[in-house]
């Protein structure tokens, strides 16, 4: 039998509430939602998303895809979608980004774009719009918000190549988004504020570390993140006001 890992122990876990439909008599309790955990599943050095229902622990391939790798799946329960990572096997191709619908298992690439990168999305929570950085070989670097309503992608902020935007995150009212920034070639990075109709913002800039990993606290009056020395040197976490600016 093959063995399975569970990516960083489901650290790329999306909950998802499937649909409204009963569970089949003798596959768990008649009558509940039929809810389940999404999860990057390892075989054989392909990875590929898989769901494990609740109700009766069955493991169910969300698509039978091997010719492509899935990572990073994650669920918005008011845009009632998944949203992942995906990459066809082989050299020097592009991740793009998929959306899937649970009930009638359909996919729908976010956008065409072969000739770019998009990676790490996150979904508003408060709304049906999901946030990602994008990366265009020697050209630029930035991140889109992008709504499910109109199918259309706005660019927040961009860099020009090898500057480097990743990681967003979303502030609890939806509104702002918290991002990670690479100026050059080096490995340092800093914070940026972004928010839809304003100029990015930068929140930190000390020379020499790398700034990451940023959350917003629950009540999104400050930023808590990750600062390392260097890049595989240990790091601390920072709490930074947002508009003190008081850092600790």
């Amino acid at each position: 039998m093959h063995s399975l890992r569970i990516a960083a122990a489901l650290a790329f876990a999306a909950l998802l509430a499937c649909q409204d439909r009963e569970v089949p008599e003798g596959h768990g309790v008649a009558g509940r939602r039929s809810e389940g955990i999404v999860f990057v599943r390892q075989v054989g050095g392909r990875a590929d998303l898989a769901r494990a229902r609740i109700a009766d622990g069955a493991l169910i391939a969300v698509s039978p895809t091997p010719e492509r790798e899935e990572r990073w799946p994650y669920w918005s329960d008011v845009a009632r979608r998944l949203v992942f990572q995906t990459r066809p096997y082989g050299p020097a191709l592009q991740t793009q980004l998929v959306l899937w619908h649970p009930e009638s298992g359909e996919e729908a690439i976010l956008a065409s774009t072969l000739d770019r990168d998009q990676r790490w999305p996150t979904w508003s929570p408060v709304s049906p719009r999901l946030a990602y950085a994008f990366k265009q070989a020697g050209r630029h670097s930035g991140i889109a918000l992008y709504d499910l309503g109109t199918k259309r992608a706005e660019v927040l902020a961009s860099v020009a190549s090898p500057g480097l935007f990743l990681r967003p995150a979303f502030s609890p009212d939806g509104r702002r988004l918290v991002v990670q920034r690479r100026t050059g070639r080096s490995p340092e990075t800093d914070l940026w504020l972004l928010e839809p109709g304003r100029a990015p913002r930068r929140l930190t800039s000390e020379p020499g570390t790398l700034d990451g990993k940023a959350r917003f606290t629950r009540d999104g009056r400050a930023v808590v993140f990750n600062r390392q020395f260097e890049k595989k040197g240990p790091g601390d976490l920072f709490r930074l006001d947002l508009e003190t600016r008081a850092l600790t």
